[in-house]
């Protein structure tokens, strides 16, 4: 069974894999999250930083992923994808997010079946790298899977990953794990199971419930519980936590200064406190200082206390 680090948009960026990597080496590829093409191959800034091979060189497969429903735009950028050395694109049809899906992008184009089709006949025809896509199982209702899987069956994707939720439902209530059984008769598409897999059971219990996906896909469980799928006893995964953070706190501080970095350090504490046994005072003021020296004092109180355990999703 292989394990994927999912991509989340402005957090899973080339410093946070690189440094993921280093301490845990936990994922067998990685994704890089949500590529908007401009036209002519081109990307915002944040996004040209995020796909050039010097910051790439995992020794482990890394996948862009697009966000786009235009078919030009698309190709430019896979075909300038390939010639920066990459093997494979990801197309995503999953994304919920409002300011996405009212341009019919991300899980908003499963809303129109018709420009689906469209867009991955026109991309499928003329990519010069395979195609993967993420998606999710409707816009309203879990029955509207049957219709989406219909279009997705008429091309060769090389995988499909399925959050099993509605676009509607977001990332909150149980995941619609019935549209997963039996979809190995429907479809010779390999699939990828994603959402809530929160510890090594999770996957176990994917694995036995599905014997016939491939691989599952991983994203705030690895910002929650980067020590996922380690073995060893809680000392040593605490110091691999600490390091962790540390360096990625440094490399963000480095990168940006106090002031900006201060935000991406803090995006991540919002995951990886619930890693730990910390009281609501000492939670509230990681959040709330401004003071760099005084961060790091309540960061390192922080990451010294007990781990605490990560309750299974599916046991």
């Amino acid at each position: 069974m292989k394990v994927y680090f999912a991509p989340l948009e402005s957090i899973t960026v080339y410093t946070l894999r690189n440094c993921f990597e280093k301490h845990f080496r936990g994922a067998d590829r990685y994704y890089i999250p949500f590529l908007s093409p401009m036209g002519e191959g081109r990307l915002i800034n944040k996004c040209e930083r995020d796909i050039l091979p010097e910051n790439n060189r995992l020794d482990k497969e890394i996948i862009p992923q697009i966000i786009s429903n235009d078919v030009d735009s698309t190709l430019s950028l896979i075909k300038r994808l390939k010639d920066m050395g990459y093997k494979e694109v990801n197309l995503n049809f999953g994304c919920p997010s409002g300011t996405v899906t009212s341009k019919e992008k991300g899980s908003g184009i499963l809303r129109n079946l018709e420009r689906l089709d469209s867009y991955l006949d026109g991309v499928c025809k003329a990519s010069p790298l395979p195609i993967s896509v993420k998606t999710r199982i409707g816009w309203w209702e879990p029955s509207e899977f049957d219709a989406i899987l219909g279009v997705f069956n008429k091309y060769p994707l090389k995988e499909l990953i399925i959050h099993p939720r509605t676009a509607k439902e977001m990332y909150s209530g149980p995941l619609h794990l019935d549209v997963i059984d039996g979809l190995d008769k429907k479809t010779k598409i390999p699939v990828v199971i994603n959402g809530e897999i929160k510890t090594k059971d999770d996957i176990e219990y994917l694995k036995n419930r599905f014997p016939f996906i491939e691989a599952v896909m991983i994203g705030r469980g690895f910002l929650e519980c980067p020590d996922m799928l380690m073995d060893e006893i809680e000392d040593v995964r605490r110091q691999a936590i600490k390091d962790y953070v540390h360096e990625l706190s440094e490399t963000y501080i480095l990168e940006r200064g106090w002031k900006n970095g201060s935000f991406g350090v803090k995006e991540i504490w919002s995951y990886i406190h619930k890693r730990f046994e910390i009281s609501e005072k000492d939670k509230k003021a990681l959040f709330k200082e401004k003071n760099l020296d005084a961060f790091r004092l309540i960061e390192d109180k922080v990451l010294s206390l007990p781990l605490k355990e990560i309750k299974s999703t599916f046991r």
